[in-house]
This record gives C-alpha cells, sequence and structure tokens, in this order.
C-alpha cells in the first residue's frame, strides 16, 4: 500500500515515506527517510511562507523525529557501512597503518 502511494504522487506528502521506511531495510530505508525529509522540510518552508506557524511548528517536531529515526537507522542496520566509511577514510591518513596493527 505505501509503495502504491509513493508510486501514484512520488513527490506528494513526506509522510508516507517516513512510513514506509518503516518496512524497508538497509538503505533502501534510509533513502525512504531521506525523501520523506526532504518533502516535509519544502512544506514546512511553505507553511513559513504562507505565515502558518503553527503547521510549521509542528512539521518542525515531525522532521526532528524522522532524524532521530535515521540516526537510530545508522546503530542498527548502516552501522557497518557508516564503520567502514571512517575506517577507509582513517586509512587513507598518512601513519595510518601502524596505529591500526595495534588494534
Amino acid at each position: 500500500m505505501h509503495t502504491k502511494s509513493v508510486k501514484l504522487e512520488p513527490n506528494a506528502n513526506g509522510h508516507k515515506y517516513l512510513n514506509l521506511a518503516e518496512f524497508l531495510k538497509g538503505k533502501d530505508s534510509l533513502r525512504a527517510y531521506e525523501k520523506g525529509i526532504e518533502l516535509m522540510t519544502a512544506q514546512r518552508q511553505a507553511y513559513l511562507n504562507a505565515g502558518n506557524e503553527m503547521e510549521a511548528s509542528v512539521l518542525s517536531r515531525q522532521i526532528a523525529t524522522a532524524y532521530a529515526s535515521v540516526a537510530e537507522l545508522y546503530m542498527t542496520d548502516l552501522w557497518y557501512y557508516l564503520y567502514n566509511t571512517i575506517v577507509t577514510k582513517a586509512m587513507l591518513k598518512p601513519h595510518a597503518k601502524p596505529v591500526f596493527k595495534m588494534l
């Protein structure tokens, strides 16, 4: 149902992407969260431009919650991706190999 909603109107309602992200795993889930946050951020700006501070405030809290979900995703499904990225960057630095041999 969520995927059908996304296909029918891909640039409407960021909340559906957040719901879809809950059913996905790994990078697919991350992409859905990112798209949802992108759409919600644009909607928040539209509310601010229209002078609707109350709706913008509600949406700000929802966006913050979505970012917390992304952080949780990195602590569970994507921990290895994040770890691998950091270690790869560190290994490219001068004098890194002796330090990693000690670990």
